[in-house]
């Protein structure tokens, strides 16, 4: 199946995105990092920091490698911790969501 990519509304956060906002989160309590703090590194104000690390809004690549950084985290460790840690729940998606030339597409996960 393959259909247009709305640019209307963002996607809701997935599973993977939920599981690294409570690993930022718990990271940033941790080493009592502040989220005015952590949201001036961002680039964000505290209230789309909050929505961020509570997995209620994405978090772009870049704002997770600003993230990382500031927490000392290597950003590929934890994504791959946290996808295993939703494949070990069965959260995983079945099917791998593709963009080619603005066209949405669905495939087998490999």
């Amino acid at each position: 199946m393959v259909t247009k990519l709305s640019t209307n509304s963002a996607p809701e956060p997935g599973a993977l995105t939920k599981e690294i906002a409570g690993v930022i989160k718990g990271q940033m309590a941790r080493f009592s990092i502040s989220q005015t703090e952590m949201a001036e590194e961002v680039g964000v104000n505290q209230s789309q920091l909050s929505k961020m690390i509570r997995g209620l809004r994405q978090i772009t690549i870049d704002q997770l490698e600003i993230m990382c950084e500031v927490l000392d985290i290597d950003s590929g460790k934890l994504v791959a911790a946290a996808d295993y840690a939703v494949a070990d729940r069965g959260e995983r998606p079945v099917v791998m969501h593709y963009v080619i030339d603005g066209v949405r597409g669905e495939g087998t996960r490999f």
